[in-house]
């Protein structure tokens, strides 16, 4: 138990006391800490909704709680709330998580504690505070392939097939904005009502199974692999993909799958945004006609009825969205090799960066 008597002299301190709870062995238990409740934000309440979204058992007063120590946590997006001692509070704890922790809401850090990121870093994190404000912990130590690019590029043949021949993992980050955009059509949530599609995307219930050498994109447990591909959830996820609060949501998650080997990262802002230290970025482009073409034939194969004149106006509609977006517009990083693929195949691609990958004895 923390006797009462300590509690005035630390109580800027008890978020961080919060943590090393969740971290101990048996049950701690805070009491007569009611101020937490009146400082930047309840701190109570944020960190007992941010540790229970870990899996902590914690039990919340009016004046204190109860915490259970959990030992090992999940990994995921919480809320700092804004509230700095709070979000520094959880950035340390995403050091003991299975795969890392975003913390939106982590702004604050940089006024209140311009060092912090500096001096976790000096010993031995990988802390980062990103130009929106959240901070993730990231393995650093994985080695990232980002290929970035417009719709229709070819970026996701590309990625799967690099992937596969590397034997390394997969992001295929736009799935997870066609999750989210189905997810809020699921529950009749319209694009425009960006409060509502954030929280979509911050409890979104996803993942990825592997079957026959694919990755299947699941929701709420179910294969949505088709659905997701449709005309409709297309055009929503290139609008909810415009909503600042959800791209900050996919930030932590989309971090989360640079795992050992290493990781093909396939979006359009993989290099810019969320893997901006990766040692090998690639802006691959062709023409807004190849580009029309080529989706023109993937959803014939799929037996949907599609018109070629308008998916070549969707595509330079998209191309308007996407490069003119407040929020980590489609550009190439500064230091992207760009590659147009209009006049190349698949392979022809592929070898162009396995043969960097080697240049940069990234791979044996």
């Amino acid at each position: 138990d923390l006797d009462p008597q300590w509690v005035p002299s630390m109580i800027d301190e008890l978020p961080g006391f919060m943590v090393l709870a969740a971290c101990a062995t048996g049950v701690t238990r805070i009491r007569g800490a009611s101020e937490l409740r009146v400082k930047e934000s309840d701190r109570l309440e944020v960190m007992a909704k941010a540790l229970r979204r870990l899996g902590v058992d914690i039990t919340l007063y009016e004046d204190g709680a109860d915490i259970v120590g959990a030992g090992r946590f999940e990994s995921g997006l919480v809320d700092g709330a804004g509230d700095h001692r709070c979000a520094m509070s959880l950035a340390v704890l995403g050091l003991v998580t299975d795969k890392g922790l975003a913390v939106d809401g982590a702004g604050m850090i940089s006024t209140s504690y311009p060092g912090f990121t500096a001096d976790m870093n000096h010993l031995g994190a990988a802390i980062a505070i990103d130009t929106q404000g959240a901070s993730e912990p990231m393995d650093t130590a994985v080695p990232v392939v980002a290929i970035d690019g417009p719709v229709g590029s070819g970026k996701g043949t590309i990625s799967t097939g690099l992937a596969r021949r590397l034997g390394w993992h997969f992001l295929d980050s736009g799935a997870l904005y066609r999750l989210v955009a189905l997810a809020a059509m699921n529950e009749g949530v319209h694009a425009s009502d960006e409060a509502a599609v954030a929280r979509v995307a911050q409890e979104l219930d996803f993942g990825f199974r592997e079957a026959n050498g694919e990755s299947i994109p699941l929701l709420d447990g179910e294969d949505v692999s088709l659905r997701i591909r449709s005309e409709d959830v297309s055009a929503m996820a290139s609008r909810v993909a415009t909503v600042p609060a959800v791209r900050q949501a996919m930030v932590g998650r989309q971090r989360a799958f640079a795992r050992a080997p290493g990781l093909v990262a396939d979006g359009r802002d993989m290099g810019t945004v969320i893997f901006p230290d990766a040692p090998l970025k690639i802006f691959l482009t062709a023409s807004a006609q190849a580009r029309a073409e080529r989706r023109y034939k993937q959803l014939k194969e799929k037996g949907e009825s599609v018109n070629l004149s308008r998916l070549f106006r969707d595509i330079e509609a998209r191309d308007a969205r996407d490069t003119t977006r407040a929020v980590a517009p489609l550009k190439p990083a500064d230091d992207a090799i760009v590659i147009d693929s209009t006049e190349y195949s698949i392979n022809e691609v592929l070898d162009k960066i396995e043969s960097l990958l080697h240049e940069m004895n990234l791979i044996d």
